[in-house]
């Protein structure tokens, strides 16, 4: 199969003190829930915003995923009482709406982790960016930071390793202006 994804893309831009900000907020609820009740959350979540998440996959745009993350805040809002101490660090990974191939792969060899479209737990997403397609282009490519939390990083690390569409990189890899680390990062390797 031949990958007709463009290969020199300019990284995203390095986060603002806002964007910086609500990182380090989601980010809390992630490093302070084990994996399982995250995935449990997730999944809810993911049921709750279907008709949102595919329309952000069919038609990627910053505020729709802005719209998503803050209806997100909400549901991590609700489940607060939930967060325990923290018990590992998050390594940072990109997620890019409308790239899936949406051929399972990173879903089984993440064993659930990832979904169909690729996507990682929408409760485990922590800001969206935006930056142009290509040098000079109108167009901007979305992306969705997120952050995987220790006791799921060989999950997905094993998911990231079978996306050959581009939708999933760790940000260390690819966007090295995003983010270098999030709070308590592990490093995973």
């Amino acid at each position: 199969m031949a990958n007709l994804l463009p290969r020199s893309q300019a990284p995203f831009p390095a986060l603002t003190e806002a964007e910086r900000a609500r990182v380090e907020t989601r980010a809390r609820f992630a490093l302070g829930t084990p994996w399982t009740r995250l995935r449990s959350f997730s999944a809810d979540a993911a049921h709750a915003l279907a008709a949102e998440l595919d329309e952000l996959d069919e038609a990627p745009s910053l505020p729709v995923a802005q719209a998503l993350l803050a209806e997100l805040d909400t549901q991590r809002a609700e489940r607060v009482s939930a967060v325990e101490a923290v018990t590992s660090g998050l390594r940072g990974l990109l997620f890019r709406p409308g790239r899936s191939l949406r051929s399972g792969e990173a879903e089984a060899a993440s064993r659930g982790f990832f979904d169909v479209a690729d996507r990682p737990p929408p409760l485990l997403w922590l800001e969206a960016v935006a930056r142009p397609r290509a040098t000079g282009s109108d167009e901007i490519e979305i992306g969705l930071l997120c952050g995987v939390p220790g006791d799921a990083l060989e999950r997905a690390a094993a998911g990231v390793s079978a996306c050959v569409s581009g939708a999933l990189t760790w940000t260390d890899d690819a966007t090295a202006g995003i983010v270098s680390t999030l709070p308590g990062r592990i490093d995973g390797r």
